[in-house]
């Protein structure tokens, strides 16, 4: 793993915390999806495609958070998981 990818790891962990902390208050369910579910993808969303911005590269979209998401899913460390799959989209070469 690259510093780079080490280091949006942390930042992403940082900010996926912070978010699950609300889990609590988003515990109903929009469009038959829990809404915690919801934010914590759309917050991973934002902060893939905000880093990507800054290298030039176009925008990722949800079915690949989803993936990312899916990935660490059944893990002990699935939110340090689903932050490294998620910085590791950043550096994702356009196709």
């Amino acid at each position: 793993m690259t510093a780079q990818v080490r280091d949006l790891q942390e930042r992403f962990a940082e900010a996926l915390a912070k978010e699950q902390s609300l889990r609590p208050t988003r515990e109903h369910c929009i469009d038959g999806e829990v809404a915690w579910v919801r934010a914590e993808r759309e917050l991973m969303l934002s902060l893939v495609n905000a880093e990507r911005a800054k290298l030039g590269y176009t925008p990722v979209d949800m079915a690949d958070i989803h993936e990312a998401e899916l990935g660490a899913a059944g893990h002990t460390d699935y939110s340090t998981k689903f932050a490294l799959y998620c910085a590791s989209l950043v550096f994702k070469e356009d196709q």
